[in-house]
């Protein structure tokens, strides 16, 4: 009990700063002050680590619902998609507090769903939806940059100037997000892709498709990372969260899952298809 309240005082001690830095850009005007809160900033996510580290997921959830009207999870996917739109709105800049504030809080996730994943509990519903929403944010944000780089000239893009080993991390770490809410997760990727798919399909000589097809491209990377575990080098493993998550499906030919790989088998195809 002594642990707890030692947990919830030093979350306290931080939350002030942490909402701050939902609002970062608007709600300070001073240089200085902005880069000493961006600092301050930066420990507090440090301080919501370590308390994922030393806690459950279940009693980290609950550690800001003693004093909020929502738990410690709801305010980490708060976090995390300001961060997220931060990197993203950025890249041309030398900003690295979003890059920094991000790789601390999907390490957060990683330790949270990971205890979800050894407890072979799932995350409660508060959990889940708002995973499912900070998610929905991710994909959104990244198709627009995508979009967005589609026109820029290949030594000024910075959108996929990232490393190979540095850009599959991340994407892993959102597709664990992705599957602690698969039920809404996996039939979002898939009206994603098919209203791409149909665009691309549809589009006469006078709209270019490269905006769409950026888009399609970072689609087909996070739906494999979500869709499958890395086998290092042997076959690709389906994650367990997909067989677990769909239990109420019987016919093989509705699962969610299943249905998303035909679309995307169907896209295959199309491309690979002679072309006048």
């Amino acid at each position: 009990m002594i642990m707890e309240m030692h947990k919830l005082n030093t979350l306290c001690t931080y939350y002030p700063l942490l909402s701050c830095g939902l609002n970062l850009r608007m709600s300070l005007r001073n240089q200085f002050e902005m880069e000493e809160v961006k600092g301050e900033f930066i420990d507090g996510c440090h301080v919501l680590l370590s308390v994922a580290s030393l806690t459950s997921s279940s009693l980290f959830d609950n550690l800001l619902k003693s004093i909020r009207q929502y738990g410690t999870i709801n305010l980490l996917s708060a976090l995390t998609s300001e961060a997220v739109k931060s990197v993203l709105d950025n890249q041309n800049e030398e900003e690295t507090w979003g890059s920094d504030a991000l790789d601390i809080l999907l390490e957060t996730w990683n330790v949270i769903l990971g205890e979800a994943c050894a407890d072979k509990s799932p995350m409660s519903a508060d959990g889940a939806l708002a995973a499912s929403n900070l998610f929905k944010i991710i994909v959104e944000s990244h198709l627009k940059a995508a979009a967005d780089s589609a026109f820029e000239d290949s030594d000024d893009a910075e959108y996929f100037h990232v490393s190979v080993s540095k850009r599959d991390e991340q994407l892993a770490l959102y597709a664990l997000i992705a599957r602690a809410a698969a039920d809404t997760t996996i039939p979002f990727l898939e009206q994603l892709f098919s209203e791409r798919f149909a665009r691309l399909s549809q589009r006469d000589v006078e709209n270019d498709p490269t905006r769409t097809l950026e888009e399609l491209y970072w689609l087909l990377l996070i739906t494999s990372h979500v869709l499958t575990d890395s086998g290092e080098g042997e076959t690709l493993l389906i994650p367990e969260a997909l067989q677990a998550g769909f239990t109420n499906v019987v016919e093989v030919a509705q699962h969610p899952v299943v249905t998303l790989s035909w679309v995307y088998n169907k896209f295959f195809k199309a491309m690979s298809r002679p072309r006048n």
